[in-house]
């Protein structure tokens, strides 16, 4: 073949590659130089890696912090969003075996017992965990990438219902099951759905558009005249004006009306079940908030990169407000209370009354002092472009210190419509209430010395399922509650807690159960069995399942005001010579941890069999603050934060010297978050009792964390200063006598690094020389890698070692 014969693209592109030959060798080469760096440089870390891999599969020998901080890897990953088919029959959730690399999905049928994990393809064909349901929970509606699925159960057919529409997802079913409801560009999107093989219908139910409305430009008088001309002389103009008035007449009876954000950003749409109305939560930034930068300084490019965070309490908070549009006609309402002495804020949680008639949510005071349930009725207003939304105050709650605002996750219409049901603490616990629509004295459907934890309504609206704690506060089990109210009646047992999901033919019941020493599995059993049912998951590796786990003992020590207060407890068979102890503290504040069922701190639990297997006694607190005991103990630390949930921790130190023999001198104390805090305020004002500390992530200045957060316990800065003072430990550094470890992420985007560094360099100017900071470049405020894990408690181990021990 001549050149002459080629085509005149292909000669200029052997040119190049003739040309650029030897850049593209020298490109290359460096690629294979790069990659045998990099390969040489990670074999070390593979081999460590593949090592303590290998071992996680054989019965372990003595216990180790590598494996011990592999976490779930070790000691098992928890099935989550468990949820039924719409018959029953089958089980799906998501999970990840002990050796596996990734969760997955799993599917259990009953039928024949069998468990398999589905493959990428087939998952994407099941309802996925965030999978919407109608009302009767026959169809579900999920996203996959940019497609929508549906799935109807009553015939098992499965459907794409959109394909390739970015940022689509699904929101809802109308009432009656015939329209699914889309959130997209900002809308809402009605599909009517149709039988098999018929093509959808989409409707857009609303118009929202940021910014302001267009302004108007009226024509003078002299353009009135120069049209009215024009039209007068030419046919062909009149006949295309007509026809365009026509066209707009008909697009106005088939399109919404614009509603105008005027600087608010929508943060939920609620459709209700008739589609005729949309309920519209609204959020807007505070002007001139400002925000901390977290400096990210591992990254793949190599250069430092920030990352935006929140604001700290005080600063200028954002402000939101709930609108209703009327999709007819595009017009809006935005409801009056009668609040206007107070600062309220809506909370994003809504419910439409079954005949759409009605909503009901609940407002918040600024202050978080006050909580209102309100009914939503919206109505035609007096103007032709007016909508009004008449409300009821149906309920409210009022705490001197808090609201607690879990209540928002028990909210609800009961099924005839004639009123709803609500959580509240009012009563000292949390418990569930139902309340005429007009408002009136509420009902308490259950009450007692037991909380009642995020109750539902069956399928069937027959009555309510929820978890509660009424064989104590160390345990939960599941019951169901007629409408009535009346006795619950249990549905769980031998568990320390029951997580549960009935199916939607009320038969039969899959269970997320644990105990103190076994995590958490999934079971499945009939409604009216006995027993714990059948076992689906067995998550541990063999490492965790070869070794012998105890169940902590719970006992209750009394507190310096006389109340008792619960502890876990580790006793070691061989308690070493010296007598020491440490003493763990929980994170979050509000969270419990003494219990019966599988702690969510499974690394620290393992931890602490390593220690007593080394001689220490372990006592882990539920001081207060802490969750599980009823509003009083909830809000024991208002306006002191290192007050009685500190003096908590002193107690628990007498009373391990005055029970269990400890060296008054050799007591330690660790905790991450709310626990490095009050790790950092026992070192600094309660030297008496603690020998050693290590704080991870702790908070160091209240003032400096979040307003959502630190502004319900202490107030704000400006207003409640005196209870910064007295909670922040970077005001009590002075005091530090024993050895203090503090072990933080850079990458923290909750509890800043900032606070450490500001703490260091006040322990550098007070010349404190027995503190070091132990710092994780990759790590936020939960440490994901297991490598970083094991570097933080071999130092926390280390310390201890050294310090409580002769």
């Amino acid at each position: 073949m001549k050149i002459a014969n080629l085509s005149a693209g292909f000669v200029i592109s052997i040119f190049l590659i003739l040309s650029f030959a030897p850049q593209v060798a020298a490109l290359q080469q460096e690629k294979e130089t790069i990659k045998v760096v990099a390969e040489d440089e990670l074999a070390p870390v593979r081999a460590i890696r593949e090592g303590i891999r290998k071992r996680l599969g054989q019965a372990a020998g003595s216990l180790d912090l590598d494996l011990i901080m592999e976490g779930s890897d070790f000691y098992g990953t928890s099935p989550r969003s468990v949820r039924w088919d719409s018959d029953g029959g089958r089980l799906w959730f998501e999970w990840k075996r002990w050796d596996e690399e990734e969760s997955g999905t799993y599917e259990y049928t009953l039928a024949d017992s069998e468990l398999k994990r589905l493959s990428e393809d087939e998952a994407e064909r099941v309802p996925s965990a965030r999978a919407v349901w109608d009302r009767e929970r026959q169809r579900a509606m999920w996203g996959v990438r940019d497609d929508i699925w549906i799935y109807d159960g009553r015939n098992k057919e499965l459907r794409l219902l959109i394909e390739g529409l970015r940022g689509a997802r699904p929101v809802a079913f109308s009432g009656d099951g015939s329209t699914a409801v889309l959130f997209y560009a900002n809308n809402l999107v009605a599909v009517t759905l149709g039988a098999s093989g018929e093509s959808p219908v989409f409707a857009q139910l609303t118009d929202i558009r940021s910014g302001s409305p267009p302004k108007e430009d009226p024509p003078t008088e002299g353009r009135k005249w120069q049209r009215a001309q024009q039209l007068a002389l030419f046919d062909v103009l009149n006949r295309r004006d007509k026809k365009r008035k026509e066209e707009k007449e008909r697009e106005e009876g088939l399109e919404p009306k614009p509603v105008y954000l005027q600087g608010w950003r929508v943060s939920r749409l609620a459709p209700s079940p008739d589609l005729k109305h949309v309920a519209m939560f609204l959020s807007r930034e505070a002007s001139g908030a400002r925000t901390t930068k977290v400096p990210d300084y591992v990254t793949a490019s190599g250069y430092t990169e920030e990352i935006s965070t929140r604001t700290k309490v005080g600063d200028a908070v954002g402000s939101s407000r709930l609108g209703i549009i009327e999709v007819s006609s595009g017009r809006v309402g935005y409801p009056e209370y009668g609040l206007e002495d107070r600062e309220i804020r809506s909370w994003p949680i809504l419910s439409w009354s079954p005949d759409s008639s009605k909503a009901i949510t609940f407002l918040g005071s600024v202050d978080n002092k006050d909580a209102w349930l309100v009914s939503l009725e919206p109505k035609a207003g007096e103007k032709a472009d007016s909508l009004e939304v008449a409300t009821t105050l149906v309920a409210s709650d009022h705490d001197d210190a808090w609201i607690n605002r879990r209540i928002a996750r028990g909210i609800g219409w009961l099924p005839d419509g004639s009123g709803a049901y609500f959580v509240s603490e009012r009563s000292g616990r949390m418990h569930l209430y139902s309340v005429s629509a007009g408002g009136g004295d509420a009902t308490a459907l259950t009450e007692g010395d037991y909380i009642v934890y995020s109750p539902r309504l069956t399928t069937d609206r027959s009555g309510f399922v929820f978890e509660a704690s009424i064989p104590g506060p160390f345990e939960l089990q599941a019951y169901f509650l007629p409408l009535a109210g009346g006795q619950p009646q249990q549905l769980t047992s031998g568990f320390g807690r029951a997580d549960v999901r009935l199916s939607p033919d009320g038969r039969r019941l899959a269970i997320v159960g644990s105990q103190s020493n076994s995590p958490e599995e999934l079971y499945v059993k009939e409604v009216d069995e006995s027993g714990i049912g059948v076992k689906v998951t067995d998550s541990p590796s063999p490492a965790f399942k070869s070794r012998s786990w105890i169940e902590p003992e719970i006992v209750r020590f009394p507190a310096e005001d006389g109340a008792l207060v619960p502890a876990r407890l580790y006793l070691p068979e061989n308690p070493h010579p010296s007598h020491p102890a440490v003493i763990f503290v929980h994170g979050a504040g509000y969270m419990q941890n003494v219990h019966r069922w599988w702690s969510g701190y499974g690394r620290e639990y393992c931890f602490h069999h390593l220690l007593i297997g080394l001689g220490y006694t372990v006592l882990d607190i539920d001081y207060r603050g802490s969750a599980g005991y009823g509003r009083d103990w909830r809000t024991g630390i208002y306006r002191h934060m290192g007050g009685k949930d500190l003096s908590d921790q002193v107690d628990g130190a007498r009373y391990l010297v005055r029970e269990h023999g400890i060296d008054p001198g050799r007591i330690g104390i660790y905790g991450g978050s709310y626990g490095g805090f009050i790790t950092l305020m026992a070192l600094f004002t309660a030297s008496d009792h603690f020998a050693a500390g290590a704080a991870l992530r702790p908070v160091t200045d209240w003032a400096a964390y979040s307003h959502y957060y630190t502004g319900n316990i202490l107030n704000t800065p400006s207003k409640d200063p005196e209870a910064y003072l007295r909670s922040s430990p970077i005001y009590f550094a002075e005091g530090l006598e024993d050895p203090l470890l503090i072990c933080h992420g850079m990458v923290d985007t909750n509890v800043h690094f900032q606070g450490v560094a500001r703490l260091a360099q006040r322990l550098i100017e007070l010349r404190k020389r027995n503190w070091e900071v132990a710092f994780y470049p990759v790590e936020g405020h939960g440490f994901r890698e297991p490598s970083s894990w094991a570097d933080e408690y071999w130092r926390i181990l280390q310390l201890f070692e050294e310090n409580l021990k002769d």
